[in-house]
């Protein structure tokens, strides 16, 4: 079939190597696996093998599943900028026993896009005639380009290529493995803005340290609503808090909302999008459904979102597809509403906690406290020394709620008019 221009030559420095390391399996006489790998329950492993037993059976090491929820990135420059959302599940053929089902997702700017046709898809797992090594292989449509998808999964992440049919030049593909994928509503539909000037505040609390146990306690005294970022591999640990104290601030009428799975730097995409979409998807399995994300601090370089122009490409894209409010650096913690959609992916905060002294955080409240303006105050409690340094700013809050010259909402989504 034809292929389009922009398929060859731009990708084929980038993608030799990737085509060289899975020569030696896709090259080989390959056999299909029908019944799947170990374990026993016959679901379908990827095939990655750890060599031969004393017995001379090969063994696997069947760490990450083929089916289940899958984000996909393709680097091709009709795709390049979105990301694929799929389910991937059994089918009950003998040979072709993947099929592919596949949800909408937007781009960075926020449009519909749909690449990939599950009606045009097939998977299933191959390996070398020896049994030493294999992966997983699709025949699949890419932007109305047909071709074979082939890939391995290492650390919990697939890494292949995509060859056009007809072509030599391939082009790599990422895909990350989620519990569950969160969709949020691709209604757009606005509400008429507010027209009511008094300032909006949101208190956002971070972290979830053993130390938000007492300062929500005395925020939780003065009947004020807060949200709650979480960071979802870390609830449980030493120091922290547990997933029943969650349950029980979402009880009491915290909001909570996602805040990556272990709040460390990302170094790589596929780090990116397990710290991203792994903590909503967390979220929900523990009973807690989010679609706001908060970004770490400690996130750096490329995947550290404080400009606007860092979410126009995948990264953005998969942002857009998976929240409704993605809490960053990009824009200004307090500002005047009604804002603008864009700053929905990027609000910004005013930190109140680290060492700030009163005077900057009375500044502050004064800013907040004028017509129409919203301001996201945040706090570490684990930086509070001591445990009641910030009650002054608490009884100031509910003080201006009482008299109602301020509203304070429970969830950065309160502030958007979608």
């Amino acid at each position: 079939m034809s292929i389009p221009l922009d398929w060859t030559g731009t990708h084929l420095v980038r993608t030799t190597l990737l085509t060289l390391m899975l020569a030696a399996g896709v090259s080989a006489c390959l056999d299909p696996l029908a019944s799947g790998l170990p374990p026993d329950d016959g679901t379908p492993y990827c095939p990655v093998t750890s060599g031969l037993s004393s017995e001379g059976v090969t063994g696997y090491r069947a760490t990450t599943r083929v089916t289940g929820y899958w984000i996909f990135h393709f680097d091709a420059p009709a795709v390049n900028d979105h990301v694929q959302l799929v389910r991937v599940t059994r089918a009950d053929t003998s040979d072709w026993l993947l099929q592919l089902s596949v949800f909408p997702a937007r781009d960075w700017s926020g449009n519909v896009t749909q690449d990939l046709d599950s009606a045009r898809s097939a998977g299933r797992l191959v390996i070398d005639s020896a049994r030493s090594q294999g992966h997983v292989e699709w025949r699949l449509s890419v932007a109305g380009v047909d071709g074979v998808l082939r890939y391995t999964c290492v650390n919990n992440a697939a890494h292949g290529v995509f060859t056009p049919l007809g072509d030599t030049v391939a082009v790599h593909m990422l895909g990350v493995p989620v519990d569950t994928l969160m969709i949020p509503s691709l209604d757009s539909t606005p509400r008429a803005p507010s027209t009511d000037s008094t300032p909006v505040v949101l208190l956002r609390v971070d972290d979830a340290p053993v130390t938000d146990r007492d300062f929500l306690g005395r925020v939780l005294a003065r009947s004020l609503p807060a949200e709650l970022g979480i960071p979802t591999k870390l609830v449980g640990r030493s120091g922290m808090m547990t997933w029943a104290d969650v349950n029980r601030w979402t009880a009491s009428g915290f909001t909570t909302v996602a805040h990556s799975r272990l709040h460390r730097a990302t170094a790589t995409d596929e780090e990116f999008v397990a710290e991203f979409a792994g903590s909503l998807a967390d979220m929900a399995a523990h009973g807690v459904p989010t679609t706001v994300f908060v970004q770490p601090g400690t996130w750096r370089d490329s995947m550290s979102f404080d400009a606007a122009a860092k979410l126009r490409n995948w990264r953005g894209a998969l942002i857009r597809s998976l929240s409704t409010v993605f809490e960053s650096y990009v824009y200004n913690g307090s500002q005047c509403v009604p804002f603008p959609d864009s700053v929905a992916y990027g609000l910004g905060h005013v930190t109140i906690s680290n060492g700030v002294t009163p005077d900057v955080i009375l500044q502050a409240w004064l800013r907040a406290t004028q017509p129409r303006h919203a301001t996201v105050f945040l706090v570490h409690s684990r930086t509070v020394r001591p445990a009641g340094m910030l009650d002054w700013f608490l009884d100031t809050l509910a003080s201006a709620r009482a008299s109602g010259r301020i509203r304070v909402v429970g969830s950065v989504q309160e502030l958007f008019p979608h």
